[in-house]
């Protein structure tokens, strides 16, 4: 997701000069849960000395979205994942988890698809995005699931974005206000 945020250059931030209920107010949706993380655990200035002092330098663009100096998201990529390794943190991809249990020692034990016998980790992260499999671990751990709503998103529209398609050189555009009409023709109608 990180890679193709902002058109493949990740708008990692918004112009951390503005208050945070300026920001805020970008996001329609979270806004109440995003305000007590930035305010009291990790501000937007808290971000951005994260990621400079990683290497990353920023620039800010006139509508304030702040992006890596580079305008290619593989830099923020490669400093989370620089990070992650110099913590120490193991990243498992393309494994089917079966189950999770958080046992009295407060520790998680996670059933890998075709291994023997769980694996035991002193936290995890459970990126679900919209899979059931992954909102019914979270609700066996003792989350409450909120119906997911459409927020951001990306079209799969390899064919159109090709030299002579209707999205041609739109990638990364945005725009303050805009409006726009999907006509789907449907063979028979």
């Amino acid at each position: 997701k990180v890679a193709i945020s902002g058109g493949g250059r990740c708008n990692v931030l918004h112009d951390v000069s503005k208050p945070v209920v300026d920001i805020l107010g970008g996001y329609p949706r979270g806004s109440k849960e995003l305000r007590g993380l930035m305010t009291k655990r990790f501000s937007p200035q808290d971000a951005e000395e994260w990621f400079t002092s990683r290497g990353v330098q920023l620039k800010t663009e006139p509508d304030g979205r702040m992006f890596p100096i580079t305008d290619d998201s593989h830099t923020i990529i490669d400093a989370i994942e620089n990070a992650a390794y110099q913590s120490g943190v193991g990243v498992h991809m393309l494994q089917r988890v079966d189950s999770v249990q958080q046992l009295e020692d407060g520790k998680f034990y996670v059933q890998v698809k075709g291994e023997d016998g769980p694996k035991c980790f002193d936290a995890i992260i459970l990126a679900t995005g919209s899979a059931k499999i992954g909102m019914k671990l979270a609700e066996g751990l003792g989350h409450t699931i909120v119906k997911p709503v459409p927020s951001l998103f990306t079209f799969n529209t390899k064919h159109q974005i090709q030299e002579g398609g209707v999205f041609h050189g739109l990638a990364g555009l945005s725009v303050q206000s805009a409006r726009i009409t999907f006509k789907v023709s449907s063979p028979g109608k």
